[in-house]
């Protein structure tokens, strides 16, 4: 579960967020690890999950735009 600090109007709430869903769990393989910690600090493990599946080209594409328009922080 995620909480998040809220501060509206001088007041501070948090709001805690569900767990993904088990069925969209992103499985273990090469670059799991690095995709779980590049890619969920903005996207849930689901949205990652439901896309098209893809060459690697396209995925390097994806990455390039979340990187350079986007401004994720993602390194080599």
């Amino acid at each position: 579960m995620l909480a998040l600090p809220l501060a509206a109007a001088g007041a501070e709430r948090t709001i805690t967020l569900p767990p993904d869903d088990p069925s969209a769990r992103l499985p273990d393989g090469p670059g799991a690890p690095e995709t779980r910690n590049a890619c969920s600090l903005c996207h849930s493990t689901d949205y990652i999950v439901m896309q098209p599946r893809g060459g690697a080209v396209q995925w390097q594409a994806v990455v390039t735009k979340m990187i350079k328009v986007f401004g994720a922080p993602i390194t080599d």
